[in-house]
C-alpha cells in the first residue's frame, strides 16, 4: 500500500466532509430591455436563474431572489468542488488498486475485521 496515496485519500475525504451545503447548477443573470412607444429604452433586471439538469436529463430552471444569489452561487461552487474531489478520490483508489496484490487485499480485509470487533 502506498502511504502517499493513502494519506491523500484521507485528506480528500476530510475536505469532502467539510462541505455542508451544495446544489447542482449554474446561476445566470439577464437584463430585459424594452423599447417604449416614446422610443426610450427601459432596462429591467437583472433577474437571476438557477439552471441544472433534472430527472431524465431535462433542463430545469427557476428564478432566485437577488438577495440569495451569492449564497446559491457558493452552493454551486461547493458542488463543483465536491465533484472534483470525488473524481480525485476515484483516481487515487484506482492508483492504489494497481499497486496492490491479492494478498494485500486479503490483509487489508482482515485488519478491518479485527477493528470492528
Amino acid at each position: 500500500m502506498d502511504e502517499v496515496i493513502d494519506k491523500r485519500r484521507r485528506e480528500v475525504l476530510e475536505e469532502m466532509s467539510r462541505i455542508n451545503t451544495m446544489r447542482k447548477g449554474v446561476v445566470s443573470d439577464r437584463v430585459i430591455t424594452t423599447t417604449l412607444k416614446s422610443g426610450e429604452e427601459k432596462v429591467n433586471g437583472p433577474y437571476y436563474t438557477l439552471t441544472y439538469k433534472g430527472p431524465k436529463g431535462k433542463t430545469v430552471g427557476y428564478s432566485i431572489p437577488s438577495d440569495n444569489v451569492e449564497f446559491i452561487k457558493s452552493e454551486t461552487e461547493n458542488y463543483k468542488l465536491f465533484r472534483e474531489l470525488s473524481d480525485e478520490y476515484v483516481q487515487l483508489c484506482e492508483e492504489q488498486s494497481k499497486l496492490m496484490t491479492p494478498s494485500d487485499v486479503e490483509a487489508d480485509k482482515s485488519k478491518k475485521n479485527k477493528k470492528s470487533r
